[in-house]
């Protein structure tokens, strides 16, 4: 299959500029473009507020205008409308078309119809995002994603990406008992040492992994109840120091080497 460019559907709301966010400290810059959406907003800041934490003079991977992005399966875009505000150029790759027929992307985003484990993009950049493919892909899609990924940063750039259900949380013990009771994968799971090892031998060094999401998500079940309390939940949890192997997700930062 041959990469193309894609038309996005159409630009969407309120996104805050580059320009308007580079003269402003990172953790500002981050509060401003992701405060319409509260799942991807936790993950960031809680990259922000996790590196700045462990180390006060280390700063969280950044964006500028002079910055390029990938969002490595970006489906509609979501990651990819974040990213905007925070680099001066995107590419969001996908093999789904019709996930990229209904992206509503900004014009620093250019949407491409590609499989990079199979065709590269002719292209290098800073930054790589993968927000909710890992867990679900197959082994060798994941070290095909994985190399393909690293071929594509530039010396030192780096992976962002998550696990959204890791195996050490209540609700991945729930899965993990309920896939050896059927003898059949229900739903999958994927622990942060297993995630870890994938990633050293790919040809990373994970710098961080912040767990997020204490509170357990059981599926669609109260989602208004559940979207209510998933901030206050979260600073609880933070300030009691809550073990991070109980939260359901978490969010890795890693260095090519």
């Amino acid at each position: 299959m041959a990469g193309a460019d894609v038309q996005p559907a159409g630009p969407p709301t309120r996104r805050p500029s580059v320009e308007r966010l580079q003269g402003q400290p990172l953790r500002a810059r981050l509060r401003r473009a992701l405060q319409q959406n509260t799942r991807v907003r936790l993950l960031w800041r809680a990259l922000g507020e996790n590196r700045k934490a462990a180390d006060p003079g280390r700063s969280s991977p950044n964006g500028g205008a002079g910055r390029k992005c990938l969002d490595f399966a970006c489906g509609t875009g979501r990651i990819a409308n974040v990213a905007a505000g925070l680099f001066g150029e995107v590419v969001g790759a996908d093999i789904s078309r019709p996930m990229l027929d209904c992206a509503q992307v900004p014009p620093n985003v250019r949407l491409r119809h590609i499989d990079m484990t199979r065709e590269p993009l002719g292209e290098t950049f800073d930054v790589v995002t993968a927000f909710r493919f890992f867990l679900n892909a197959e082994d060798q899609l994941k070290s095909d994603a994985l190399k393909a990924i690293n071929e594509h940063l530039k010396d030192g750039g780096r992976l962002v990406c998550n696990v959204h259900m890791n195996a050490t949380s209540p609700i991945g013990l729930v899965c993990r008992l309920l896939n050896r009771l059927s003898g059949r994968t229900i739903r999958h799971t994927l622990s942060t040492t297993a995630f870890k090892e994938l990633l050293t031998a790919s040809g990373f060094r994970v710098e961080e992994m912040t767990p997020y999401g204490y509170l357990p998500r059981p599926g669609n079940l109260l989602p208004g109840v559940c979207g209510a309390l998933i901030e206050p939940f979260e600073k609880v949890s933070r300030t009691l120091r809550v073990p991070g192997q109980l939260a359901q997700h978490f969010l890795v930062v890693a260095k090519k080497r």
